[in-house]
């Protein structure tokens, strides 16, 4: 994949699909312009709720026992929101929107001159940038182009879990959920550019959008969707493809040639090449009494220290060093029935399907650390149960991602490297009867969503989760400012949430 990516052609692509995109929009305008304004829609929401149980990396990135554990952790978020929208011609559309939402850090940080004052952080900017032109049939649009800041959702049905092919990372393989807010935050914003063909029942979207979020930054990733409804909607099958970082702005900085980024093979075996991640395992085996494996990780420790060694005639020339790359092919495939089409009773307002998304967060495999796709794959099932007029909905999701590694972006964060989060061998968080064995604990993830309309524009939901919710942190300037590991790090962990919601 990197000899696509080391040239020029790929970026020069993307300035020709700019140049003629808004070349299109050029062409349309007309002097005598049709323009309509939608009303203006402002809206607000505040949410509050407890995280029972969870923990936060200390200032260094470190997620050990020592760290502040979150334990009946009240969550206090508000935000606001207000955008336009205008119609060209009836084919150019215009959006623009700005958004705010105010929360405290956690664990929180008290301003010591204040003595109990605490750091109250805000996040302001825009909710949405984009314009779209329509061609052809305004009554049936067979294609529409756009591009800007936008968010973006394939899965309607997915109210927390899912989403994977634009809320995931494949090497190292993580998953995200929510964002500044718990509750109803379930879309990915996406930058770039945004093609729809719609035939029929079917309907494909084309996306190029830049990495401004994860480090390293800037890179272009590919995605395609397909949705498929069949029999008026009774199901609905979809597919998809997201090229990671296809397009690498600057690939020695996409794939870092250092030493903690390397693997290599020496006598028909692989190896990392940087020897902490050894040393972790046995000083993990010394501490438990477990003196044959702490011995036979010290072994390894010697060798690879031997053959990285310079001095050594024999050492690991940079021609046999192999690097790790956080580029990669990110498979979806889902689908949803809709048990209301078969049934014939009236059950109320609220939906009723039952629905799935799986994913393979990265096709290739790779020594040592990601060796089994399977082990990348997260399986999620849910349904939107009848209320017989009690709720508006009513959803529960279950997730399943059986992932040897944690939940964790820090080394892509801190150093561009993509490896997965290695642990201290003595830390007990992550470690009790084998090294990181506590991502056998973190597989599972579930959310039971409920939403109640308590009067026209205004809205009541409930959440309950185990997902994979960061908070925000005075210590992270990348993604968000959130969190590098996902603050529920066991399948005991979770959290709930009231969020009340207006708009006009």
């Amino acid at each position: 994949m990197r000899n696509l990516n080391s040239g020029n052609f790929w970026k020069a692509a993307v300035l020709a699909s700019v140049f003629l995109t808004a070349s299109a929009f050029a062409a349309a305008a007309k002097e005598d312009r049709d323009v309509v304004y939608k009303p203006l829609k402002f809206g607000g929401v505040q949410e509050f709720g407890s995280i029972v149980e969870g923990v936060v990396a200390n200032d260094a990135g470190i997620v050990s026992s020592a760290n502040p554990r979150l334990r009946y952790e009240w969550v206090d978020h508000f935000g606001t929101f207000l955008s336009e929208e205008v119609i060209v011609d009836k084919r150019l559309n215009l959006q623009v929107g700005l958004g705010g939402v105010f929360e405290f850090p956690k664990p929180e940080h008290v301003i010591p001159k204040y003595g109990s004052s605490m750091y109250k952080m805000f996040f302001v900017g825009p909710s949405v940038a984009k314009a779209v032109y329509t061609f052809g049939n305004l009554e049936k649009p067979v294609f529409t182009l756009g591009g800007g800041l936008f968010p973006y959702k394939y899965n309607t049905d997915a109210v927390d879990l899912g989403e994977y092919l634009f809320r995931t990372t494949p090497y190292p393989a993580t998953i995200f959920t929510g964002g500044l807010l718990f509750v109803n935050d379930n879309a990915a914003y996406l930058q770039g550019l945004h093609a729809r063909l719609q035939l029929g029942d079917l309907t494909v979207d084309g996306l190029l959008a830049t990495e401004t979020s994860l480090p390293p930054l800037y890179d272009w990733s590919l995605g395609i969707v397909a949705d498929y409804q069949i029999a008026n909607g009774l199901m609905d099958v979809g597919a998809g493809v997201n090229f990671k970082r296809l397009i690498q702005v600057k690939p020695s900085k996409t794939q870092r040639e250092i030493q903690q980024n390397a693997y290599f093979i020496r006598n028909g075996k692989n190896y990392y090449g940087d020897v902490g991640y050894y040393k972790a395992q046995k000083d993990f085996y010394a501490a438990t009494g477990d003196s044959v494996r702490a011995a036979s990780y010290q072994s390894i420790v010697d060798s690879v220290n031997f053959w990285m060694s310079s001095s050594n005639p024999t050492h690991i020339q940079q021609s046999e060093l192999n690097y790790y790359t956080p580029a990669g092919v990110i498979l979806m495939a889902r689908a949803s029935l809709d048990l209301k089409k078969i049934i014939s009773i009236n059950l109320g307002d609220a939906p009723f399907k039952i629905f799935t998304e799986a994913a393979i967060l990265g096709w290739k495999d790779y020594p040592i650390f990601y060796e089994d796709k399977w082990k990348r794959a997260p399986v999620m099932m849910g349904i939107h149960l009848p209320t017989f007029g009690l709720l508006d909905q009513l959803t529960l999701q279950f997730e399943y991602f059986n992932s040897p590694w944690s939940n964790n972006t820090y080394n892509l964060g801190a150093q561009n490297v993509a490896v997965p989060y290695l642990p201290a061998g003595a830390e007990p968080l992550f470690s009790k009867n084998t090294y990181n064995d506590v991502t056998q604990h973190d597989n599972n993830a579930w959310v039971v969503l409920l939403r109640r309309q308590l009067y026209p524009h205004l809205n009541l939901s409930a959440q309950f989760a185990r997902d994979h919710m960061r908070t925000v942190g005075t210590n992270w300037f990348y993604g968000g400012r959130l969190e590098p590991s996902e603050v529920l790090y066991r399948n005991s962990n979770w959290y709930w949430m009231a969020q009340l919601g207006w708009s006009l």
